[in-house]
């Protein structure tokens, strides 16, 4: 693995673990990442059905409304 890694200052099979490394890093930084954003989609799917719950609890129910007509 020349190219990137020697750009780099490192050369040879040093520099192919270093490639290698750095790729695992990145990885584990994006699965931390989309752990992350599904805790928000969740967090978000959490407060509209709250905000659901909320708005239906606040609107008059309709049967009370035709019952009294």
């Amino acid at each position: 693995m020349t190219g990137r890694a020697h750009e780099d200052g490192m050369f040879g099979d040093i520099g192919g673990i270093a490639v290698l490394a750095h790729t695992g890093e990145t990885q584990a930084r994006l699965k931390i990442l989309v752990c992350k954003v599904r805790d928000v989609e969740r967090t978000l799917g959490r407060a509209k059905t709250a905000s659901g719950q909320l708005s239906a609890n606040l609107e008059p129910p309709e049967s009370d409304s035709t019952q009294s007509s």
